[in-house]
């Protein structure tokens, strides 16, 4: 009669004891190979910022920055050299790069390059908004700095989140190379009064970019006075489309445009785009218009006063143009 432990083994009729002691010794000797992802040697290199040292992967930081790799890849750099190595006193000789002798990083702080090697090895950054704010800009040097592209990318679309002062976006711009980063701050800076540019002192312009952005805030201006003093209307001569009340229809239009779009056009705080100018007058009320006189007058403006209503829009992009070309 069975014992009970060997009820609980199931039973195989087809394969014999030492068949299975074969198939077990044969998986057990599987040939062993690396993931081609994985497969790559790891060495140590050690930097120094503010006499606090840093041990890193320098394979790893060789395959994300091109300036590092071309720096690490150099033979004198990570670890000891041969025993048999000395210096001219015949000690024996630490490599740069070393636990005894390791890179020294100036110009940055402990803290600036802490924020970037949890950036690159993936741990989580300090939610609070002002901490956050420092750490990006530090990844950001730090990216820049070693030509890490992932790194630049990373900080910068976390970054344009943030409430920068647009100054200080411009300068980031220049300073890191993000071209896409000039045309909103810029935009932002044509329509801000010049006396809120400098209430932040380490927020100054540049005086080029200053002359830049005065001279055509300067422009801007007077395209924008001459306009609203002067509505747009076809002369008394252009009898299309005939209209028994056209000086109602004229009377209309001029009231209109003093009283509400002149008003917009001139006010000191909330920026209106004269570009908007078309599509404001065709939503606007005009009570007392004929709605043929309106359909006409807006169709003439479009085919005759257009280049006036985009001189805004014009200068704006000259002044984007201009200041992309000094910065890159």
């Amino acid at each position: 009669m069975p014992s009970s432990a060997d009820m609980l083994i199931p039973a195989s009729p087809d394969v014999s004891p030492s068949t299975e002691l074969d198939n077990a010794q044969s998986n057990s000797q599987q040939t062993f190979s690396f993931h081609p992802k994985y497969a790559l040697p790891v060495y140590e290199v050690v930097f120094s910022v503010e006499g606090k040292g840093f041990i890193l992967d320098s394979s790893k930081l060789s395959r994300h920055s091109p300036f590092l790799g071309h720096m690490l890849s150099d033979g004198n750099l990570g670890g000891t050299l041969d025993p048999g190595t000395e210096d001219c006193e015949g000690s024996q000789k630490e490599r740069e790069g070393s636990r005894k002798n390791p890179i020294i990083i100036a110009g940055l702080t402990a803290q600036a390059f802490e924020d970037f090697m949890d950036w690159f090895n993936h741990i989580a950054l300090e939610p609070l908004k002002t901490e956050h704010t420092e750490q990006l800009l530090n990844i950001l040097h730090i990216s820049h700095m070693w030509q890490m592209e992932q790194g630049v990318k990373f900080a910068a679309s976390q970054l344009i989140k943030q409430s920068l002062h647009p100054v200080h976006r411009l300068r980031l711009a220049q300073q890191y190379g993000l071209q896409d980063w000039i045309e909103i701050p810029l935009r932002m800076l044509l329509s801000t009064p010049l006396e809120l540019y400098t209430e932040v002192n380490e927020n100054n312009l540049d005086f080029p970019l200053y002359v830049i952005i005065a001279t055509t805030k300067e422009s801007i201006a007077t395209a924008r006075k001459r306009l609203a003093h002067h509505p747009p209307f076809p002369a008394d001569s252009d009898n299309t489309p005939f209209c028994l009340h056209h000086t109602v229809c004229k009377k209309v239009w001029y009231e209109k445009w003093f009283l509400v779009l002149g008003r917009s056009i001139h006010h000191p705080s909330e920026h209106f785009p004269i570009i908007l100018i078309p599509e404001t007058l065709e939503k606007m009320d005009h009570r007392g218009m004929n709605p043929e006189c309106k359909k006409y007058v807006l169709e003439w403006i479009q085919t005759n006063f257009f280049s006036l209503i985009r001189k805004e829009e014009d200068l704006i992009q000259q002044a984007i143009t201009t200041v992309h070309g000094m910065f890159f």
